[in-house]
């Protein structure tokens, strides 16, 4: 298994990247960015593929239940003598139930791809009384599942860290109305695909602006100790005196 290094730009160090953007160099400490390489499809968010996975069970369900009558017709008439008529019946009551479960997977497919998720909704609130559905409703309205389906851009995101200059992992799950790992997930997807101007650092668990490692990169040295820069709380400070920039 093939070990990725990332040359440190100021000390020549080499330090394991382990898929990470937002790097430290193990030798003289001096933290920089790394290339993504960027990932194809967006992660699924875990209410929508447990809902996917649920109709799934509901299709192949349907399918079953039609295989079972069918053959349950054909063996009865084939009994009374009526073999032509029992396929004939077979195929019929067949393509009763077929069409209901081509139509839950073609919804199906569709939620996988982030579509349709309207009619789920819809579909939650007529099961209400039910409660469980309720729950899976509010979690459709998150803005997690509606950056997946395209009903909010990242820029949102963007513009709740424009003040403070980064986000921690828990205040992204706050704001995404998700758990930590479907939050920290998606932020990577988001980075590496360079639809949101930020680095995610594994390290401390938290999303960064990528003005703020330009700015380290313009700056050099501490002018005050010569120490080197850091994000420190969403802003660019020596990492030992403690100066800003």
């Amino acid at each position: 298994m093939l070990t990725q290094y990332q040359i440190c730009r100021y000390c020549g160090g080499a330090t394991e990247a382990a898929g990470m953007a937002n790097l430290q160099c193990a030798h003289c400490g001096r933290e920089y960015t790394s290339k993504n390489k960027s990932k194809g499809a967006a992660p699924m968010p875990v209410v929508v593929e447990s809902l996917a996975i649920f109709f799934e069970s509901l299709r192949d369900g349907i399918f079953f239940l039609a295989s079972v009558i069918a053959f349950a017709i054909v063996v009865m008439d084939s009994v009374a003598g009526e073999v032509v008529g029992g396929i004939i019946g077979a195929a019929i009551a067949g393509g009763i139930f077929a069409v209901p479960g081509l139509l839950v997977g073609g919804f199906t497919r569709r939620l996988r791809l982030g579509k349709s998720l309207g009619t789920a909704r819809v579909l939650m609130l007529l099961a209400a009384p039910l409660v469980l559905p309720i729950v899976v409703w509010r979690k459709l309205r998150s803005r997690r599942v509606r950056i997946f389906a395209g009903e909010v851009s990242s820029d949102e995101l963007a513009a709740a860290m424009a003040d403070t200059g980064e986000c921690s992992l828990p205040e992204l799950s706050e704001f995404l109305q998700c758990s930590q790992e479907d939050a920290a997930e998606l932020a990577w997807y988001l980075v590496a695909n360079k639809l949101i101007d930020a680095v995610y650092d594994r390290r401390n668990n938290r999303l960064v602006s990528r003005k703020l490692y330009r700015q380290i990169a313009a700056e050099g040295d501490c002018k005050t100790c010569g120490g080197f820069f850091g994000v420190v709380a969403g802003q660019v400070r020596c990492h030992y005196c403690g100066s800003g920039v």
